[in-house]
């Protein structure tokens, strides 16, 4: 897949932050002023707006399968940054099928490594993993 996407997701993980932690807000508003941030460096909006608005309107059935795969972490205990890559990263999973669960998993252990913290990546690559070991048995 083109490298174009990693900003994409990097984005939409910024943007799925500030909708978690202000309250009421309006993800499309958000997700505007990321965009003039990063100018003219996204080249693929609609992949962006799909895993944006994915994540929210799917969120509770993502975090089930949260739930499912890291059985030992509640929830509600992630990091938040941490939660969201697993959010993002699920939902190519689950909800797509024109990237390789393989470059799916390298890109959410590669975000985790720059804003999680310093075993975010090793957490995100296992839950990711059994993930799509179940989902490619479906």
């Amino acid at each position: 897949m083109p490298s174009f996407r990693h900003l994409s997701r990097v984005v939409s993980m910024q943007t799925l932050f500030e909708y978690s932690i202000r309250k009421n807000s309006d993800p499309r508003k958000i997700l505007k002023y990321n965009l003039k941030v990063f100018a003219n460096k996204v080249e693929d909006i609609s992949f962006l707006e799909q895993l944006i608005f994915g994540v929210i309107e799917n969120r509770e059935k993502i975090d089930d399968k949260i739930k499912k795969y890291a059985p030992e972490w509640p929830i509600e205990k992630l990091a938040l940054v941490e939660r969201i890559i697993l959010e993002i990263g699920l939902f190519e999973l689950l909800y797509t099928d024109d990237t390789p669960h393989a470059v799916i998993i390298n890109e959410a252990v590669e975000i985790g490594k720059k804003y999680g913290d310093e075993n975010s990546n090793k957490f995100i690559n296992g839950v990711l993993s059994t993930a799509s070991k179940k989902i490619k048995k479906k």
